[in-house]
């Protein structure tokens, strides 16, 4: 198996070389997680709340509770889509409530969902993961 060649170390004025593979040197890659500790905190501190989003409603609560009876296996997520089976734990909008509230009841609209493919689900289409520019902050 080939061995990728050595880099620089992508933090700003560091000039450590890494292994290929590796973005940042140990000094830089700390420094780096810390950031991204306090950006992902700021930005919680500005995310509505699951009440404000819609999700902790009574009636909410029950259809989600009745479609995982219903629908116990997760159905997967990019990778494992079709093929993940793990224990169903979140039911997940194909449609946000956002763009189409009168389906946020919807069976035909949901899908069952473990943690795992869930996050990644919300990390591809609505978080941190998710591809394009990043909005301005």
């Amino acid at each position: 198996m080939p061995i990728r060649a050595k880099k620089m170390c992508a933090g700003a004025g560091c000039r450590q070389v890494v292994p290929g593979g590796v973005r940042h040197c140990d000094r830089c890659a700390a420094r780096f997680a810390e950031s991204e500790r306090v950006r992902k905190a700021e930005y919680e501190t500005r995310r509505p709340s699951a009440t404000e989003r819609g999700y902790n409603d009574p009636a909410w609560r029950r259809c989600s509770r009745l479609f995982l009876e219903a629908h116990p296996t997760c159905v997967g997520f990019g990778p494992t889509e079709g093929t993940c089976g793990a224990r169903a734990t979140q039911s997940d909008h194909l449609v946000s409530p956002r763009v189409a509230p009168e389906l946020k009841l919807s069976w035909k609209n949901l899908r069952a969902l473990c943690a795992s493919c869930h996050a990644r689900r919300t990390a591809t289409e609505q978080g941190f993961a998710r591809p394009g520019p990043r909005a301005s902050r």
